[in-house]
């Protein structure tokens, strides 16, 4: 019976953040459990990918930190849904993105060179595989008025705000879309732009055009930037099925306001 209970529990500890269809950040709800120097990082911009080897953070540390610093990384193990027994007997083993690693709930790091940094952290126990508990995006700046890229997305001539959530595209999928991510915004040089399309299909380059086999009814693409210097930024809209406007410019109308309309196009 506690093998039973162990295995149970373990399984709802690792499958914290699986779906079948997409890879998501977080389950909605979910109560904040990983700190950096004392404070619950953020949820991430971007929620989900279609993409299985997009390394897509769960969440972004508050804080921005300088080269020679000391970090504290913190697993609040008390907020996890696991009994403090099944806690006792699991293994931590975290990997910090610039190739050093780590064991155990707490770890101080110091990284050495600047950009963007995805700190990992797998939980292991009772023989089971290791699987992903938490990944954070940390930046290292080198000094604290550093402006951190933006990535912005334009489809068909549309931008929207980069909250999905709010306000979408709305159109016919039987045409090709094309995604501009040259409205970007980084201090260095952007080296790549890398695009989900939202239906397990990707594409780089600054402008790229791409036709969906079938019609998906909603879509998130999603654009990651990379600069020279080593950062990266994320962002998401919103595609979906919807009447053309009558207006060939199309219109704009916030979702926040009104949660059945977007922009048509």
């Amino acid at each position: 019976m506690r093998k039973l209970q162990f295995l149970i529990s373990f399984l709802f500890l690792t499958s914290y953040f699986i779906f079948v269809t997409s890879v998501f950040a977080h389950l909605v709800g979910q109560p904040p459990f990983f700190k950096v120097n004392g404070i619950y990082a953020d949820i991430y911009n971007v929620s989900s990918t279609s993409l299985a080897d997009f390394n897509l953070p769960q969440d972004i540390v508050k804080e921005n930190f300088l080269v020679g610093e000391n970090i504290n990384f913190e697993i609040d193990a008390p907020v996890l849904p696991v009994p403090e027994e099944i806690l006792k007997q699991s293994e931590f083993s975290w990997d910090f993105g610039d190739g050093t690693k780590g064991v155990g709930l707490k770890n101080t790091h110091v990284y050495k060179k600047t950009g963007s940094y995805i700190v990992k952290v797998e939980v292991s126990a009772g023989g089971q595989t290791p699987q992903i508990l938490q990944t954070t995006l940390i930046n290292i700046v080198p000094d604290k008025n550093y402006q951190l890229p933006k990535a912005v997305i334009s489809v068909n001539g549309w931008s929207g705000t980069g909250d999905p959530t709010k306000e979408f595209l709305e159109t016919k999928f039987d045409k090709d879309f094309n995604f501009d991510g040259s409205k970007s915004i980084s201090s260095s040089k952007i080296t790549e732009y890398i695009w989900d399309f939202g239906d397990q299909t990707s594409g780089t380059g600054v402008m790229v055009t791409h036709r969906y086999d079938t019609n998906p009814y909603a879509v998130f693409p999603v654009l990651r930037i990379k600069t020279e210097d080593g950062f990266i930024a994320d962002s998401m809209v919103q595609i979906k099925e919807g009447n053309p406007a009558t207006n060939p410019l199309g219109y704009f109308q916030n979702r926040a306001n009104n949660p059945l309309m977007g922009t048509s196009l």
